[in-house]
């Protein structure tokens, strides 16, 4: 039961990053044209860097059987 628990939490915060990985590119993609930023560097910045990380935490969560991987990809995913 507590590993079906665990499960939950990481994929409620997994959700979670995810809907603040596009709150932050659509706030960040409105101010790019004003500070003259590029539209790639924004997505660069704001979403190919946050996926990369997250996906890796995620594929470390699902095909690690050891609880210490597992622990660590969920710290990964907390901090991204």
């Amino acid at each position: 039961m507590g590993c079906t628990v665990s499960k939950i939490i990481f994929w409620l915060l997994v959700c979670f990053d995810v809907a603040v990985m596009l709150f932050l590119l659509v706030f960040a993609l409105a101010f790019a044209t004003s500070s003259h930023t590029s539209r790639l560097t924004v997505f660069a910045i704001f979403l190919v860097i946050p996926v990369v990380i997250l996906a890796a935490s995620i594929v470390m969560f699902v095909r690690s059987p050891s609880p210490f991987w597992r622990g660590a990809a969920f710290l990964v995913a907390l901090c991204s």
